[in-house]
């Protein structure tokens, strides 16, 4: 199967072998029963903060995506503050939270890890780190290990619901150090994930890592042993003055193919209703939408996430125009997956979390 022979046009978009129209405005990409595309989605707001145009908060549109069409799994990312409140939920959180496991979405806790650049091998001799990440025209103060795992604790030990069960399902550990071979940062996270895994056994703790951008290849396979899942993309999809579409990777992971059911895309100030058409092909921002996802399965990418927010100092504070859309694509398309041999890189994901 392969999804690199793009079809333009206004009512055709990028196909998997051979396309089936299910929508008016798009021809279904034919996923590969090996990918099953998944939906990551950084969801930063407030879990009362409302659509202007719904009325519903965020948070209730995608517990109602996700009731309806439940064999698309959706995984969300929360971030309290800048990772989890040292105090635990507040009862808007409590309430969302519940409604989101209630209908079947999968919570990740935000940890920052600040590149590494505080691991113990980077500290200082007086013990004074002073590193920070730059994000947004704000400097972040890299945080410790002891920082990374207290937080961690307070995801699970007080993020829980009114009758003691967990609310989180696992851990995004964002600003994941790239390359991870400098300093030995490698083995440090491989001790997070591992300490993540020993939280809850029974639910088997999903533990995803955000480089942001490729991995370094000459680090395969050891980096794998450091998350479940990685970021290798993490930006606007389109080049803003000649409208063509950017290239997500250096290469199209030939030598890692095996592993890219791990990788995830997520994308942002991608073209919406008033940017449309867009010079490429003449593609509507529907259409658009509909490629971002079918190049994530061409790629042979687990999870993808598409948004028309802009990007300011959080673009990932709301839905996308067209959330219901994305979902029922993702939806139809995977319901068109066909049969292959599972990814070497499929089977280690599975083996490791049992």
């Amino acid at each position: 199967m392969n999804l690199k022979k793009l079809i333009p046009g206004i009512a055709a978009l990028a196909v998997l072998g051979f396309s089936l129209t299910l929508a008016p405005f798009v021809t279904l990409a034919k996923v590969d029963a090996a990918t099953h595309l998944k939906m990551l989605i950084p969801l930063y707001s407030y879990p009362t903060d409302s659509d202007p145009k719904s009325g519903k908060t965020y948070w209730d549109e995608v517990a109602t995506e996700a009731k309806t069409y439940p064999k698309v799994d959706i995984t969300v990312i929360i971030d309290p503050n800048n990772g989890p409140d040292s105090n635990g939920p507040n009862q808007d959180y409590k309430d969302g939270l519940n409604k989101l496991r209630a209908a079947g979405v999968h919570i990740l806790g935000y940890v920052f890890t600040g590149r590494g650049l505080c691991f113990p091998q980077e500290i200082p001799s007086d013990g004074v780190c002073k590193a920070t990440v730059p994000f947004a025209g704000k400097d972040y103060p890299a945080p410790k290990v002891s920082k990374i795992k207290a937080d961690v604790d307070t995801y699970y030990n007080k993020y829980r619901s009114n009758d003691g069960k967990s609310l989180i399902n696992g851990i995004f550990f964002d600003e994941f150090a790239n390359p991870v071979d400098e300093g030995d940062k490698l083995k440090i996270y491989v001790e997070l994930y591992n300490y993540v895994k020993r939280k809850n056994r029974n639910i088997r703790p999903l533990v995803v890592a955000n480089p942001g951008t490729q991995l370094d290849s000459s680090e395969f396979p050891q980096v794998l042993k450091a998350a479940d899942v990685f970021v290798v993309y993490e930006n606007n999809p389109e080049h803003p003055d000649s409208g063509e579409q950017k290239r997500w990777v250096e290469t199209d992971y030939a030598d890692e193919s095996q592993y890219t059911s791990q990788f995830a895309s997520l994308l942002y100030s991608a073209p919406n209703a008033k940017d449309a058409p867009i010079a490429r092909n003449s593609l509507s921002y529907l259409e658009l939408m509909g490629t971002y996802v079918g190049h994530a399965a061409e790629q042979g990418f687990g999870y993808v996430f598409v948004t028309d927010n802009k990007f300011t100092s959080n673009p990932w504070n709301n839905l996308p125009s067209y959330w219901k859309e994305e979902v029922r694509y993702i939806a139809q398309a995977n319901s068109m997956s066909v049969p292959a041999s599972p990814r070497k890189g499929q089977n280690q994901l599975d083996r490791r979390q049992k």
